[in-house]
């Protein structure tokens, strides 16, 4: 099991969308997927590891994803580069872990994790709506959907208005609990990951 959320994030509200036709029915659905260079945010990550003959692992640490720059495709498409830290605890200092990818399309957000590819959401928004998660690499076909639009989403003492929950996985039995889903704010970007993975004995 796995959960991310979002302690801070520090950025100018900027857009840079580039096309020639008209988009302006998707402006207010960009602010889900907020590039700026100099944007950064910090999450703090709890992992808990079971197994039938060891007792429960859990550990917990904190990663930093900040934009540090952006260039051009050779398909004339403003790529961002996505610099990630990590470290155990707030009083340490923040040590390269990788560097990732982003860049918005003008009815999809992709950002390249590990050098795979995935489209993170997929414009307009649209409750019950499906896309292909994998549709830019070489893995199988992977509907995911959005759920629960304008919702609050509170984490801590914080809450988040108009979130969007973009459903990746969610197929659960008697037998196991897979579930995996992400939470966006506007203007804020993805606050909240949750990914569940149980056999049950």
């Amino acid at each position: 099991m796995k959960r991310l959320k979002l302690l801070t994030a520090i950025f100018s509200i900027s857009l840079f969308i580039r096309c020639e036709k008209d988009i302006s029915f998707a402006v207010s659905d960009y602010q889900y997927f907020p590039l700026t260079i100099g944007q950064y945010q910090i999450y703090e990550v709890t992992e808990s590891l079971y197994n039938i003959s060891n007792d429960p692992i859990h550990s917990k640490y904190f990663l930093k994803e900040r934009i540090s720059e952006s260039y051009e495709s050779p398909t004339s498409e403003k790529i961002y580069k996505i610099e990630r830290f990590k470290k155990q605890t707030m009083g340490q200092a923040w040590k390269i872990d990788s560097v990732w990818t982003t860049h918005l399309m003008i009815n999809k957000a992709i950002r390249t994790e590990n050098n795979i590819t995935f489209v993170k959401m997929f414009f307009p928004i649209q409750t019950s709506q499906f896309w292909n998660k994998n549709e830019l690499n070489s893995y199988p076909e992977q509907k995911i959907k959005y759920e629960n639009k304008g919702e609050d989403f509170k984490i801590d003492t914080k809450v988040y208005t108009n979130t969007i929950a973009v459903v990746i996985k969610d197929d659960s039995t008697l037998l196991t609990k897979n579930k995996n889903f992400e939470i966006y704010a506007p203007t804020f970007g993805m606050i909240y990951l949750e990914k569940t993975n149980l056999d049950y004995c």
